[in-house]
């Protein structure tokens, strides 16, 4: 994920793990040499269980689809035609790496002869037949979700550029895993023609026919639950496909579409994702600067000043994007949000993605294994092992940024995706948002504080329900706290804050992001039957008091609790003193409130003088336009060279009007055979010309006049304008000195 500087720049990641050449448990390297040419080919097993016409090539039928195998750049695959998705293709290829000891299937969907979004698929270690089938999302947008396979939850881990190891806190351990590359542009899907997607809308439809191709040509595991996951920018993501999924299948209950499958969706999960901006913009200040665990600036440094004083502005113009929906309104909330808040982050030496650590490459994105896994990736051998198109752009980046820009540039960073949520809650669906609390891009705070106010049906529920702690099935330690409302365990609605994690919570957490067998959600089940906790953080620097059961006595228990409450009531008093002398600082509210009036009347004085001077323009803008009509009318009497033909320079002053109304009169008096020769007739012509002539001289004269006075007024107006503008930032600055 990057988050530079550099406007609308943006990106996320999501990785995972390792890989044993034989034995699931063991630790063999697994590298890049030993990819053979027997992992290009299809297993007999594959054969059986998608049947085609003898010939590759040939199209044949299997369950509704067409199917067909042939081969291209040397490389075997098996191809799917859905009868609805006529311009679609999902063509699959069988490769034995990362995690060869379980089903593997990569490839393309074929959106058109010139679009392709690149996918991988690994079958859970554990029972597959039942198993949940799983999408994972990396956001950006623009960024491969094979960065997140291979840093964070998949079944095998990047260690160098050239080697990967098992990861054994894969999310394949429980689920069987579709890793899937989009929009066009991102990693190794792409489009030939050139062609884009840069709206959410857009996406999503692409995302629903891979699914339904996906689930039509592998029945096999479309009889499961599906739960859609994504990170940071798949907050996004997330809600539009799932919504657009939850349509389509509400729609083929009544006019489906010939072969339509149902997508068994049960669960939205949202990894630190960016989802509702205005809440989670909002947090940013109190977070950054005040919440922190690992603060990385003074609450009364400059950044935060700043921080403090830019928020407002952001948020009316989120709030006025979520109100008028279009580029004209999200573009520039976009613009100055990213600029002036969330860049901030970059604004310190860590890690914005992981507070506690420092960034170890600020020109990228602060992880050296970001660059490995792009190495890895685009090894000849590997390519070759997934299917990988000799395509227009035949080089893996990690983040693609002209994808990325294209959604900034539409204003798409800014749009109310949370919305979409509680139809999917009306409808059982789940939802599951995790963020880790050390993440300084999108952090814990304004995540949970949107789940708060988003209203839905277990709305309620989940504004009452406490944050309790929860331990890790493997470890029992605290992994952090969970809130949730509609159900036990999980429940319908939950939100998990990861102890010490970052933006790539499963990377630095993994033992606590974990889903458990059969529930793909981090384990929560024993979230009830903790007491109360003290977390073993540098952050807050707690003691190891450790977790408190049902099974201990009720002395060890209150023991415990006085202990903490001791040591919370010291804290709470050491804030207020603080406070106390803060607020001992500030100036009287009488001066504040005279400062913010005069500030309110100056903005609105501002406000009246621009407007005067928009009309002030246009009005010299009406003059112009009635100028060229004369021009024009000109140009019918005396022909297109009228200023010569007349004898007229450029229009100018009233005294070269005059003398050249001057020349025209005494035009009438030339010598010569040709003046003498006029006739009675030609000489009333000319003195009609005269008249009209003189006629548009009186009024041009008026009309400079006019438009003299017009630009006087306006010069005026535009001094007094700046005047006011200068007295208005003296005050501004007045009133955040006396803030401070």
């Amino acid at each position: 994920m990057r988050w530079t500087p550099a406007l609308f720049v943006a990106a996320a990641f999501l990785g995972g793990s390792a890989n044993p050449l034989s034995n699931p448990e063991s630790d063999t390297v697994f590298r890049v040499d030993d990819v053979t040419s027997s992992q290009h080919v299809f297993t007999d097993t594959f054969e059986r269980e998608h049947p085609t016409g003898s010939v590759p090539g040939k199209w044949g039928a299997q369950g509704g689809l067409l199917s067909s195998n042939f081969v291209k750049d040397g490389i075997l695959y098996h191809q799917f035609a859905h009868p609805a998705f006529s311009d679609y293709r999902l063509r699959v290829t069988s490769p034995e790496i990362c995690d060869p000891t379980v089903k593997q299937y990569s490839g393309y969907l074929d959106i058109s002869d010139t679009r392709h979004l690149f996918f991988w698929f690994f079958e859970a270690r554990k029972n597959p037949e039942s198993a949940p089938l799983m999408m994972w999302l990396n956001g950006g947008p623009g960024c491969s979700s094979t960065t997140g396979l291979l840093f964070e939850n998949g079944p095998c881990t990047i260690t160098s550029p050239n080697t990967t190891v098992r990861n054994p806190h894969s999310w394949t351990n429980v689920a069987n895993m579709i890793f899937l590359d989009e929009p066009i542009g991102t990693g190794y899907s792409y489009a030939s023609d050139h062609s884009k997607v840069n709206t959410l809308s857009d996406l999503a439809v692409d995302v629903y026919a891979f699914l339904q191709l996906f689930v039509s040509g592998f029945p096999q595991y479309a009889a499961q639950p599906f739960h859609l996951a994504a990170e940071s920018w798949g907050g996004h993501y997330g809600p539009h496909i799932a919504s657009y999924v939850h349509k389509m299948n509400k729609r083929r209950v009544y006019a489906p579409f010939p072969g339509q499958k149902h997508v068994n969706l049960a669960s939205v999960i949202l990894a630190n994702g960016l989802t509702e901006p205005a809440t989670q913009f909002e947090s940013i200040p109190e977070y950054m600067c005040d919440l922190a665990p690992y603060p990385p600036f003074e609450k009364d440094g400059a950044t935060c000043r700043a921080l403090r004083v830019e928020m407002p502005v952001c948020k009316r113009m989120i709030e006025s994007c979520y109100r008028f929906e279009s580029r004209a309104t999200c573009g520039p909330a976009t613009a100055y949000c990213w600029v002036r808040i969330e860049n901030a982050a970059g604004l310190s030496k860590r890690n914005p993605y992981d507070l506690r650590i420092p960034c170890k490459d600020p020109s990228g994105v602060c992880y050296e294994e970001v660059n490995w896994i792009t190495e890895w990736m685009n090894q000849p051998d590997v390519k070759r092992a997934l299917g990988v198109d000799h395509s227009p752009v035949d080089k893996f980046v990690s983040c693609n940024m002209t994808t990325n820009m294209g959604f900034y540039m539409q204003g798409q960073a800014m749009h109310n995706s949370a919305a979409l949520l509680p139809e999917l809650i009306k409808a059982d669906i789940r939802l599951l948002a995790f963020a880790g609390d050390t993440d300084g891009v999108c952090n814990h705070i304004g995540v949970e504080n949107w789940m708060a106010r988003l209203e839905h049906k277990h709305h309620e529920d989940f504004a009452d329900a406490p944050l309790l702690p929860f331990i890790t099935e493997i470890t029992g330690e605290v992994g952090g706290k969970v809130r949730t409302a509609g159900g036990p365990g999980a429940g319908n609605v939950s939100f998990v804050q990861i102890f010490d994690g970052g933006h790539m919570a499963p990377h630095d957490q993994p033992e606590a992001t974990l889903p458990t067998p059969g529930y793909p959600y981090p384990d929560m089940r024993r979230a009830q039957s903790v007491r109360h906790y003290a977390r073993t953080s540098q952050a807050h620097g707690a003691d190891d008091l450790g977790v408190l059961r049902e099974d201990e006595s009720v002395e060890e228990v209150l023991r415990r609790q006085l202990l903490e409450k001791d040591r919370e009531c010291d804290r709470l008093q050491i804030q207020i003193q603080s406070l106390q002398a803060q607020l001992a600082q500030r100036p009287p509210l009488e001066k504040v409130q005279a400062l913010e009036k005069e500030y309110t009347n100056l903005e609105l004085l501002l406000q009246g003088t621009q407007r005067e001077n928009e009309r002030c323009m246009a009005e010299l803008e009406r003059g112009k336009v009635r100028e060229k009509m004369l021009e024009r009318e000109l140009e019918k009497l005396a022909g297109a060279n009228w200023q010569s033909n007349l004898e007229l320079g450029a229009p100018a002053s009233a005294s070269g009007f005059h003398a050249r109304a001057s020349g025209l009169a005494n035009s009438g008096k030339s010598s010569g055979p040709a003046a003498s020769e006029k006739t009675p007739t030609d000489k009333a012509s000319v003195e009609a010309t005269k008249a009209y002539v003189e006629q548009m001289r009186l009024m041009i004269l008026g009309m400079e006049q006019r438009m003299q006075t017009r630009e006087d007024k306006l010069a005026k107006h535009i001094e007094r304008a700046e005047a006011e503008g200068a007295r208005f930032e003296e005050v501004r600055r007045q009133a955040l000195a006396t803030t401070q």
